[in-house]
């Protein structure tokens, strides 16, 4: 988990991203002690019962599982999880980022959820929608990563010319 590890400024992304996101929870009163505590069984558990499955894929819309791949409080293999199980409607959006990914990544966020809409207003079908492939941009991202971890750790050689005789 190598990007939950760089610095940023003086600590780990990591450590940012904890702090910011209990700051957000606890100082904007955005939830009572007992709506925390739900969240935090929700991110530690992931339980979703196949009734509220069922009702969730009855209810007649179409669902995008936006999730950070980087996440450490609620992983993303939960959230592919989560998406697979509401197939027909749902589809997975992995993009780079972390438990915050909103605010690492609001463009891509907001590219899927414009994709969410247009879906919605053009009366997709649920079939279409989950068959349709992610957005791809986390994909790009992904790449661009690992191209840039190899240039990271490739070390410049210097080369003496070698002379003919």
């Amino acid at each position: 988990q190598e990007y939950l590890d760089e610095e940023v400024e003086s600590c780990t992304r990591r450590a940012i991203l904890y702090k910011e996101y209990v700051k957000g929870i606890s100082s904007s009163g955005m939830q009572s002690n007992c709506g925390f505590e739900g969240q935090i069984n929700a991110c530690w558990t992931h339980k979703v019962t196949t009734k509220e499955l069922d009702t969730i894929r009855a209810a007649g819309f179409l669902v995008s599982v936006i999730h950070g791949r980087h996440d450490i409080i609620a992983q993303v293999c939960h959230a592919r999880r989560l998406a697979q199980r509401l197939l027909p409607v749902a589809r997975m959006v992995d993009l780079h980022g972390a438990h915050l990914v909103s605010h690492e990544r609001p463009q891509e966020v907001n590219n899927a959820l414009m994709d969410l809409i247009k879906a919605t207003k053009s009366a997709t079908a649920p079939h279409e929608w989950s068959s349709q492939p992610e957005n791809t941009s986390g994909l790009i991202v992904m790449a661009f990563e690992h191209m840039r971890n190899i240039v990271r750790v490739t070390k410049p050689v210097r080369v003496a010319a070698i002379e003919s005789s």
